[in-house]
């Protein structure tokens, strides 16, 4: 895409033609006040499914915090922000080290992610033993909980514009100038500039979700990469679009 600058998960999204997906997950102690011990529930999201891509890159995680808990009897929880994170997942499925396949996520902080407590986190999703995942701190403090998958949820209109078109009714309905949505800074448009889409009705067959799909034309805007972004029916943004592949996807199958 002519002078934008995209962030690394997103290059490797493009580069592998992958569809993004988001795992929702859970940890939870066992209650024994002897073990220093975490419960959490958070999201990671990857360019493509565990069982489909066993081997990622994770160069942007946000938003998890997790409960912690000392031992002791009168032990109780305390809140720690994990900041930004980046790390890597493995999807296992090998007899020789595991009775069930499992997915391992392995974390530590940016090299901006100075000020929170975590140094390191590791959620062996599914594996089948307890307190097999942990979390430890700055300080050397480490804490383990069980975890499991609870969802893993994958971009309802696939890795690229058209991608699912067998899936989904589509119908063009203008073209118009419009304040840009797309979420990206480059030297031919920014958020909130007027710039000259088509919009396009996408109605999924098999739910009868629809959503509005604005795309810019080859070569007027981008350098001849069609660029864009899509709405759900509340105007909600819910994805974009570059050079014709579909990131940053919020409506799952």
């Amino acid at each position: 895409m002519k002078n934008m600058i995209l962030p690394l998960a997103m290059v490797l999204s493009f580069a592998t033609n992958a569809s993004e997906t988001v795992i929702d997950f859970k940890c939870t102690e066992i209650g024994v006040p002897q073990i220093f011990q975490f419960k959490m529930e958070g999201s990671v999201r990857s360019w493509s499914n565990p069982v489909d891509s066993p081997e990622q890159k994770l160069w942007r995680v946000e938003g998890l915090k997790a409960d912690i808990r000392e031992s002791g009897f009168a032990s109780t929880f305390r809140t720690v922000d994990f900041g930004r994170m980046k790390g890597e997942l493995k999807y296992i499925n090998n007899p020789d080290w595991t009775l069930e396949p499992f997915t391992s996520i392995t974390l530590k902080p940016t090299s901006q992610n100075t000020e929170k407590e975590v140094a390191f986190a590791q959620f062996n999703l599914d594996y089948p033993g307890k307190l097999s995942s942990k979390l430890r701190l700055k300080d050397g403090k480490t804490f383990k909980a069980k975890c499991e998958t609870v969802k893993i949820k994958t971009c309802i209109f696939g890795d690229t514009i058209g991608d699912n078109e067998n899936d989904f009714d589509s119908k063009e309905l203008e073209i118009l100038y419009t304040d840009s949505r797309i979420e990206e800074n480059s030297a031919d448009f920014t958020p909130g500039q007027t710039i000259h889409v088509e919009k396009t009705r996408l109605t999924h067959k098999a739910t009868g979700r629809t959503f509005l799909q604005f795309t810019t034309f080859e070569d007027e805007w981008d350098g001849g990469n069609t660029i864009g972004w899509i709405e759900d029916a509340n105007g909600k943004h819910v994805a974009n679009i570059g050079d014709s592949d579909i990131y940053d996807c919020q409506a799952f199958k």
